[in-house]
């Protein structure tokens, strides 16, 4: 499962991290895209397809175009493995403070995530309290 990656909020992610072997993955790139104008806003997928898909091809085109330049902070181009949701969120709000640009929703999905960890351990616990 991946929380971001780096082509979403239209580029405006500069993470690529996901649920891996090893545990939690993390991409950070080198590069943002810089687009020579700003994008057109958002369409709404299930209001209007026909809306979406237009604005799709022009932000592709748009992204063919934009030049990639250096974010020029610490942690640019490295991979991280963290061991669980706890630590993610930890390197992705590290990330963020740094100016690294982190979507909300990937620290929302993460925090939830770490929510449904704890409840099934805690649920876990009770169980074996109460089977001993």
């Amino acid at each position: 499962m991946s929380y971001c990656r780096l082509s979403s909020d239209d580029f405006q992610c500069d993470v690529y991290c996901y649920a891996s072997e090893g545990g939690f993955t993390t991409h950070v790139a080198r590069l943002r895209v810089l687009f020579e104008e700003p994008l057109p806003p958002a369409v709404s997928f299930h209001h209007d397809y026909a809306g979406w898909f237009a604005r799709l091809q022009d932000v592709t085109r748009r992204v063919e175009l934009a030049a990639r330049v250096p974010i020029g902070l610490p942690h640019d181009g490295m991979t991280y493995t963290d061991s669980d949701a706890h630590a993610l969120l930890g390197r992705l709000e590290q990330l963020r403070d740094l100016g690294y640009r982190i979507p909300a929703s990937a620290l929302r999905a993460v925090r939830s995530e770490i929510d449904v960890d704890d409840a099934t351990a805690a649920a876990v616990a009770a169980v074996s309290q109460s089977v001993s």
